[in-house]
């Protein structure tokens, strides 16, 4: 399955590539049994949508599942009898980690709304370890993963300094064991 994911993904940037000057290009998900088969369903940001990978762009892009055949049809129904891409955009993954974060802190959702949504100045810490990765797409990740269910609290604290980089803010997540 991750390699028909990374295979998937792969075609897509090669197709983005090659049709830069082209009006369409789309992309076709096949198996055995689907060899003559038109389109997937394309459910970006939780929804069913029109637009295609020729409508978004690949920056904007956090993750790409393909969902094939039975598997998508049992999800999203008869629509997705050629199989199912799921697409998750930073913009949506980010909205979403924050309306959860600050269902659980006041500080934090007044924070938010002072700073127009962006939380770029912010450090995390879950359970205790602070939250790295190697670009921005795995820190929204991991934030994007936590559960509302599984979050006990988030403390906000204003001016937090590590390691000699100042940052502004620090949320500090606990989760339910």
């Amino acid at each position: 399955m991750v390699k028909l994911i990374f295979l998937s993904y792969l075609c897509f940037l090669i197709n983005v590539a090659l049709a830069q000057d082209s009006t369409s290009y789309k992309l076709l998900i096949r198996d055995d049994l689907t060899i003559n088969a038109s389109h997937p369903l394309y459910v970006i940001d939780n929804a069913i949508s029109l637009k295609t990978f020729q409508d978004l762009n690949p920056n904007d892009i956090l993750s790409v599942s393909v969902l094939k055949d039975k598997e998508a049809e049992t999800i999203y129904g008869s629509r997705a009898t050629n199989g199912a891409l799921v697409i998750t955009t930073k913009k949506y993954a980010i909205d979403n980690y924050q309306k959860n974060f600050s269902s659980h802190s006041a500080k934090y959702k007044k924070y938010l709304d002072a700073h127009h949504g962006k939380d770029n100045d912010c450090g995390y810490v879950l359970n205790g370890t602070y939250i790295t990765g190697k670009d921005s797409s795995e820190i929204i990740t991991k934030l994007y993963e936590i559960s509302s269910e599984k979050i006990r609290m988030i403390n906000f604290i204003d001016n937090d300094f590590r390691n000699g980089n100042k940052i502004k803010e620090l949320v500090i997540i606990t989760t339910k064991k």
